[in-house]
């Protein structure tokens, strides 16, 4: 989609990852600020088992 690209200066394939992410974690309570970017899309991808809700938060 061109106005991604515009609007936020990135490809529709990081967008997606982006949203996968969100959608992942949203409502999760987790500091991913020492996490690279590429390790998040990682961690989002559809193979990537559930996080186990531990209860904190």
């Amino acid at each position: 989609m061109p106005w991604i690209e515009a609007e936020f200066g990135m490809s529709q394939s990081a967008a997606v990852k982006f949203m996968n992410v969100a959608r992942a974690y949203g409502d999760k309570f987790v500091n991913f600020t020492n996490l690279d970017v590429s390790a998040l899309y990682e961690l989002a991808a559809p193979k990537t088992p559930p996080v186990p809700d531990c209860g904190a938060g």
